[in-house]
């Protein structure tokens, strides 16, 4: 398995120091950046040690993916704007998970919604195939938003969408929060294109996993490994402390990943 960082683009230094095997920007991020900006990041991330791989945090609010600020000319720009910038960095899976941009008013018609989330998806896969990248759409949990809160319905919109370069985003902590089974993974494995990890606060904040998260992470890469995923998985949090943290939560997994080896 290979293990990297959800960070800002300054942070690509010090995730280099730490050993991570890739990292991951932010879409929100890399889609505001100026001109000279973007030009500079693309440089530091082709010069460096390690590759950017995929993109979390998609948008911001904008553009809506649902509801009543869904504009389709806007999500089309988008996705082209940013999928152009992706493919510079040499990124090859772009994750959605996005929560301020699926909120719903109370009694908004469910099925518009999927109607606009299909048109959405299949805007945004269109925008990534010239490229070759895939688009990974996330399941996030009823605390965050209203649409698309269980593996069920992501998947379900995937499968109607019907295009060859989407997929999931398997997001560990959405997955708690949502009151679904970690390991379980029956009936969408062959869709898992991306996975994030992270630990949960007292007040649902996202933090880096410390070495007491060993026996869980190594039953999590088990059970990837057994439905025959091992490619990349993300930590996806906040800290104050991205060097002592990162570090700490990097051998745990390298570790919980060496385990898991040598058990099977």
């Amino acid at each position: 398995m290979r293990f990297g960082c959800c960070i800002s683009c300054a942070e690509l230094p010090a995730a280099e120091k730490l050993g991570f095997d890739y990292v991951e920007f932010s879409g929100a991020e890399i889609v505001s950046l100026s001109e000279e900006a973007f030009l500079q990041t693309v440089g530091r991330v082709r010069a460096g040690r390690i590759p950017c791989l995929s993109l979390n945090r998609y948008c911001d609010a904008e553009p809506s993916i649902v509801g009543e600020r869904f504009d389709e000319a806007r999500v089309r720009a988008y996705a082209k704007r940013l999928c152009a910038r992706a493919a510079a960095l040499g990124v090859r899976t772009i994750g959605i998970g996005s929560p301020k941009a699926r909120r719903l008013p109370p009694g908004f018609d469910r099925g518009l919604a999927d109607r606009q989330c299909l048109r959405f998806l299949e805007l945004t896969a269109e925008a990534a195939e010239p490229y070759g990248m895939q688009i990974a759409l996330e399941q996030l949990n009823p605390h965050a938003c209203e649409y698309g809160v269980s593996t069920e319905k992501v998947l379900d919109l995937i499968c109607r969408a019907g295009r060859a370069n989407l997929g999931l985003v398997v997001d560990f902590y959405h997955r708690a929060l949502a009151g679904e089974k970690a390991c379980d993974f029956q009936g969408f494995e062959m869709r898992i294109l991306h996975t994030h990890i992270s630990g949960c606060g007292p007040h649902l904040e996202r933090s880096y996993p410390a070495m007491e998260a060993l026996d869980d992470c190594r039953a999590l890469l088990d059970a990837l490994k057994r439905v025959g995923y091992n490619e990349t998985m993300s930590v996806e949090a906040q800290t104050e402390d991205f060097l002592k943290q990162g570090a700490e939560t990097l051998r745990m997994l390298r570790l919980a990943d060496r385990e898991r080896e040598g058990a099977l």
